[in-house]
């Protein structure tokens, strides 16, 4: 999967096929089946912060159901 899309902050993000399977399979294989969650998180995020290790790096958050948050990094 790739996508380019942009965010509700209007900055235009790109996955690339070979970064979402680093993402999906590597770093973080619970979130491979969120991939549609994860472009709405960044059009339509519920709560967006500034990333408090890196300034440049924003956080999109967006709650799935009653427990599940889904946090997306984007600089």
């Amino acid at each position: 999967m790739q996508f380019i899309i942009k965010s509700k902050l209007d900055i235009q993000i790109r996955v690339s096929k070979t970064y979402w399977k680093i993402i999906s399979e590597i770093k973080h294989p619970s979130i491979a089946k969120y991939s549609k969650e994860i472009q709405e998180t960044l059009q339509h995020p519920d709560e967006i912060r500034r990333s408090r290790r890196d300034s440049h790096v924003f956080l999109y958050y967006k709650r799935l159901g009653e427990a599940l948050y889904l946090c997306h990094c984007a600089a």
